[in-house]
């Protein structure tokens, strides 16, 4: 880097700097910065001679106090509890007599609910209001009486407070939006840096700020499988760990009562309270995509990091290794890098990476083995690259191990042009190579299926109970074969539109929700124009695009009917338990079906690069600010 561009680069990072800090003062501090502080403590002992007031009805315990109309930013409430209780803070607004109003005085009234952790002894909720007075509710419902709170002080705050999880998501947001706009070179010859360089800084925040609680999709039972690697013979669980993976953690909605949790289960991290002994330390094939978690846990707490930031370093590894296969793919893909570029930066792939999941791993291999064996399909006139083939074939499996619905993908080998081999004998072993190494993966878990059909072994579905069985939901489809197609068929077509465009699939994070509303539909209209406009110079033909329409409507079916096996019950005229994040690796091949050459698009291709990381980078930091950041870290 010459010294020039270390001074534009070192100008803009204090620009940077201060412009982030401008945010956030002025901003989100306004009200303190402009208004005069506020910062009352009402002790419950009525000590300190603040005005307070209590009472007691059957159903609250009521607090009340006079504000003078002042804004107030945050509640604060420390107490003393063996159990959870729900509060209630209503803002009294007095209202002033207007036309129309009869000469009455309209007041309104503001309610905002939250719940107090047992585990803590202060309960944080944000007001974010005037108020005239307040009053705090605390519901006795499901309290015995001998775990009333205890109640020792109550505080309303408008007091300058920095937020260093918003500071950070500023920060980065900013850098990232600063490196697409003007590293030109990188941006246009190097999509590939860029978008690790997105993905790894967006995948942190959503680690970072993520709420200490799991969120995504059955993230405590993987989160188990990677901790249960690390160990050797016998797997220890603290009370911290066995927290986690149980599930028993308060919700927490405020940055102050995350950062309480974090605490609480520091402390709780020491002493053993669990061993479970492990059958075996051979790694299971469907849980070689749990090792990058394992490690980063196993690294954490060798090198004894706290307890939260031991488990955001699982994530990490989850997230890098995910960031450095996409990235690979994209290197290497000689067309289609910005369909690339729009599955991998879809707000709900990088949530998955930035999870305890196999989901990512399994989509980031799988776009690097279909990207090698694209290239040799599309591209008639090169010689067969037999590395690029052992790369694509072995990326392929390691991606089909968790999820072997997917290997059909794989039989896109057979369909490389026959004018490639040196002659027919070397396509026939080709083509049979290909297909027994599909016959192989599809068997680890056809066979075992089939096998106790025919020992009439009953294998149970759903370990979350039900009338599903494995077994003889096998012996109904065989006993009524048609029937079942049918409703796979019209299941999938009515599915087919909100599986591949929907949000639940694009801008979803698990049990926080999604946004179905304007990211949504910026990220719909991305991948409609990237599809549409793609700068492919080397394209599917027709034949090879219905050959993969083949397999890709063969992979769906498989999925369909691995859910219809496991989480529905016998006999139901419905499939269960299929969710569109399970169409993320197709969405790839899919945009180059409809990929087309007749609509061109006069772009320069940095002009292009831009439009296409900066559109993700809104979708992706506004996912990240309104689901995350704004509900669980302010």
């Amino acid at each position: 880097m010459n010294r020039k561009r270390l001074i534009k680069h070192t100008i803009a990072l204090i620009v940077i700097i201060l412009l982030t800090s401008a945010v956030e003062i002025l901003c989100f501090n306004g009200s303190a910065v402009f208004d005069e502080s506020y910062s009352h403590k009402y002790s419950a002992s009525g000590r300190n001679g603040y005005q307070f007031e209590k009472s007691e009805t059957d159903e609250y315990i009521i607090y009340s106090m006079d504000t003078g109309g002042v804004y107030i930013d945050k509640f604060y409430m420390t107490y003393l509890s063996d159990e959870s209780f729900s509060y209630t803070i209503s803002l009294l607004q007095y209202g002033s007599i207007s036309e129309g109003t009869n000469g009455t005085e309209e007041n309104n009234i503001i309610k905002i609910s939250d719940k107090a952790a047992g585990t803590l002894d202060q309960a944080v909720t944000n007001i974010r209001q005037k108020a005239d007075k307040v009053f705090v509710r605390i519901s006795k419902e499901d309290l015995e009486e001998e775990f009333k709170p205890s109640v020792s002080s109550i505080v309303l705050s408008n007091s300058i407070q920095i937020n260093p999880y918003r500071v950070s998501f500023i920060f980065v947001t900013l850098c990232i939006g600063y490196v697409i706009l003007f590293m030109r070179r990188t941006v246009a010859e190097h999509p590939e840096y860029t978008f690790f360089a997105v993905a790894m800084s967006m995948g942190t925040m959503i680690i970072v700020l993520s709420p200490v609680k799991f969120k995504s999709w059955d993230e405590e039972i993987h989160f188990n499988r990677a901790y249960s690697i690390t160990y050797s013979e016998n797997v220890e669980y603290t009370q911290s760990t066995y927290n986690m993976y149980s599930m028993n953690i308060p919700d927490v909605n405020t940055m102050e009562e995350r950062d309480l949790i974090a605490r609480y289960l520091q402390e709780k991290n020491y002493e053993i309270i669990t061993v479970k002994e492990k059958s075996s330390d051979f790694v299971d094939y469907s849980k070689r995509a749990y090792l990058p978690q394992a490690f980063g846990l196993k690294l954490g707490r060798t090198v004894g990091l706290p307890f939260l930031q031991t488990n955001w370093l699982g994530k990490f590894f989850n997230l890098l290794v995910y960031s450095l296969i996409f990235s690979l793919s994209i290197k290497y893909a000689k067309f289609g890098k910005r369909a690339l570029l729009c599955v991998g930066l879809l707000p709900t792939s990088l949530f998955l990476a930035a999870s305890y999941s196999y989901d990512a791993f399994v989509t980031a291999f799988l776009m690097l083995g279909l990207v090698m064996i694209l290239n040799e399909l599309a591209d008639r006139e090169a010689e067969l690259n037999w590395k690029c083939i052992t790369v694509g074939v072995f990326a392929m499996i390691l991606g089909s191990f968790s999820k072997a619905v997917y290997i059909p993908l794989l039989l896109l080998l057979c369909f490389i042009p026959k004018e490639k081999f040196r002659n027919g004998k070397q396509r026939k072993f080709f083509v049979l190579t290909v297909i027994l190494i599909f016959l192989i993966m599809m068997s680890s878990f056809v066979l075992p299926a089939l096998g106790n059909v025919v020992g009439n072994i009953d294998t149970a579905g759903d370990s979350r109970g039900g009338n599903t069985s494995v077994t003889r939901q096998i012996m109904y489809i065989l006993g009524a074969p048609f029937a079942y197609i049918k409703l796979l068929l019209e299941t999938m077509a009515n599915s087919v539109g909100e599986y591949f465009l929907g949000y639940k699939s694009r801008t979803f994070f698990g049990y926080m929700g999604g946004n179905r509303e304007n990211l949504y539909l910026l990220s719909v209209v991305l991948t409609v124009f990237v599809t549409v406009t793609g700068e492919n110079k080397i394209r599917l033909n027709r034949k090879m695009k219905i050959m993969m329409g083949v397999i890709l409507t063969g992979v769906a079916a498989l999925i369909w009917t691995a859910l219809y096996l496991d989480f529905t019950p016998v006999g139901a005229e419905m499939i269960n338990g299929v969710q569109p994040r399970y169409y993320i690796p197709l969405m790839f091949p899919v945009m180059l079906l409809f990929s087309s050459d007749r609509i061109k698009c006069e772009i320069n291709e940095l002009r292009y690069n831009r439009i296409v990381l900066l559109t993700n980078l809104v979708i992706l930091s506004g996912c990240i600010y309104s689901l995350i950041l704004l509900p669980f870290c302010s």
